[in-house]
């Protein structure tokens, strides 16, 4: 008998366990609205819900009601205990997910536009490189293209001197040209008046040997 006691104190004792659970207290009240400040006073709004917003308008002598107006127009009185002059905790933490949500929305958007501004980076890093190397590209060729005037300047001027000499060379080889121009007119002269020089003399030995041999006669004769 004492076994079967002890069992059946065992059992309700898991299911009293077993059923307990649990709970919380609602923070959704809602709050009698008076025609005074006073219990005895009728009720005219079956009850305003916790969160609301309202406008303090008077209290009375004792600090224990306080009349409110609603947003929608209802005024009467409620226990100066239900009045917070902060919103509810329930309500702050409902603002502060609301903001929290806003917030990692935008958190969102902003690594979102961080990802677009990273890759517009790269993307400008890319090109700054390329600019870069086409940079050094023109720089190299523009370096070249100065040594290529330097030196089209250099035989500018190499040119300008043998062009000097070129015609102080031709100035002489024209002065030669005409020295031996006139040399060689010399030597025609010169050749015609030999030539006129032998044809004289030529006469002058007809004249003169033809006269020796008749005078060479008439000596032979003489004698």
């Amino acid at each position: 008998m004492t076994r079967f006691l002890f069992i059946l104190s065992c059992l309700w004792i898991f299911s009293a366990s077993a059923a307990a659970q649990t709970v919380y207290v609602s923070d959704i009240v809602y709050v009698p609205v008076r025609s005074g400040p006073g219990t005895q006073y009728r009720i005219i709004h079956q009850g305003i819900r916790t969160g609301t917003q309202m406008t303090l308008l008077e209290e009375s002598d004792d600090k224990d009601w306080s009349k409110i107006r609603t947003e929608g127009g209802l005024e009467g009185w409620i226990g100066a205990q239900h009045i917070l002059r902060e919103q509810p905790a329930r309500m702050q933490l409902t603002a502060a997910q609301t903001k929290l949500t806003a917030a990692t929305k935008k958190i969102e958007e902003l690594e979102n536009e961080l990802k677009q501004v990273r890759t517009e980076h790269n993307t400008l890093s890319r090109k700054s490189s390329d600019l870069t190397n086409e940079k050094d590209q023109y720089a190299e060729e523009l370096r070249k293209l100065r040594a290529l005037s330097a030196d089209a300047i250099n035989l500018n001027e190499r040119y300008q001197n043998l062009l000097e000499k070129h015609e102080l060379i031709q100035t002489e080889f024209d002065a030669v040209r005409a020295e031996n121009d006139q040399l060689k007119s010399n030597h025609t002269i010169n050749q015609w008046m030999f030539g006129a020089g032998l044809v004289i003399l030529g006469m002058i030995l007809m004249l003169i040997l033809p006269a020796f041999a008749r005078q060479k006669r008439h000596s032979d004769w003489v004698n």
